[in-house]
């Protein structure tokens, strides 16, 4: 019997259009996320909403590898910029992963530390950063370039014009903290040589890592570091394709601060279930999840 691929995501709305696209047969609960049993064009597939965070992401993939074994672990849903020349709605395709919660605080700053690993004959190692499969990341760059988007290393302009999409490949720095402020996200991208930030991929690609299972992330840029007022002065724009946020960073925080009830209640236009995240990513998971071939 074919293993299933697992495709994974944070939030329902980032999962939305891979579920469009595949034929549900049932959905189950492990923990706090859902997974979601079907296939693609005849391809048995699950597609789990883990809930946002690398503690949970981590769960759901131990979850995903201990009652499905999946072939390949996928992951999509949004990502912060940390590259100059980044637009929203830029693609990453995500060749290694950082823990930027994993970090020694001295007199001289904060300095990331090597990530610590147990391979499958239980010797230990010290990691930078988990790489992605290579053969999913070519799989990646091949499903980008029959849809037309070009590479952002081949585009001289960088800003694209309205609507326009670009390919990065490059590292993601990953952990628990909602790095809104750009001097912060500047000190990210040097620290890790990365280019996007997230909150979940360094939980799913640690246990891919361990279990041996390829592994690879596409995600879609949903706000811009260098564009001075995204920040500050509008509300918090673009999450990419088809929906907007309606608040500022500091508004979020501030909402933060009080009860977890006035979080929720207040935040629930954000995630609103009928919208679609990071559409372009989506579409860009599921077809290296038809082109896959495990070995």
């Amino acid at each position: 019997m074919e293993r299933p691929i697992c495709i994974m995501a944070a939030l329902e709305n980032e999962l939305r259009e891979v579920l469009s696209h595949l034929t549900i047969e049932r959905v189950e609960r492990y923990g706090m996320s859902k997974f979601y049993r079907g296939s693609l064009d005849g391809r048995p597939v699950v597609a789990v909403e883990t809930n946002w965070g690398v503690v949970p992401a981590t769960m759901a993939a131990m979850s995903a590898v201990m009652h499905f074994q999946p072939s390949a672990i996928l992951v999509t849903g949004i990502s912060g910029a940390l590259a100059e020349g980044m637009n929203r709605g830029d693609v990453v395709i995500v060749d290694a992963t950082c823990n930027h919660n994993f970090e020694m605080f001295s007199t001289a700053g904060r300095h990331p530390l090597p990530i610590p690993y147990y391979d499958q004959l239980g010797r230990w190692q010290a990691l930078r950063r988990v790489a992605s499969d290579p053969r999913l990341v070519e799989l990646a760059l091949q499903a980008a370039r029959a849809k037309g988007l070009p590479l952002a290393s081949e585009v001289i302009d960088q800003q694209a014009q309205p609507g326009s999409r670009k390919v990065w490949i490059g590292a993601s720095a990953a952990g628990e903290v909602m790095a809104f402020e750009r001097q912060e996200r500047k000190r990210l991208a040097q620290a890790y040589e990365a280019i996007a930030v997230d909150m979940e991929t360094i939980g799913e690609a640690h246990v891919a890592l361990t279990f041996g299972i390829p592994y690879l992330a596409i995600r879609q840029i949903s706000d811009d570091i260098f564009d001075e007022m995204a920040y500050e002065e509008t509300r918090w724009p673009a999450l990419t394709d088809q929906t907007n946020l309606h608040y500022t960073a500091d508004e979020l925080a501030q909402i933060a601060a009080g009860s977890p009830q006035t979080w929720q209640s207040q935040t629930a236009v954000v995630f609103d279930h009928q919208t679609s995240w990071a559409v372009t990513a989506a579409h860009l998971v599921l077809e290296v999840a038809r082109l896959w071939s495990p070995r």
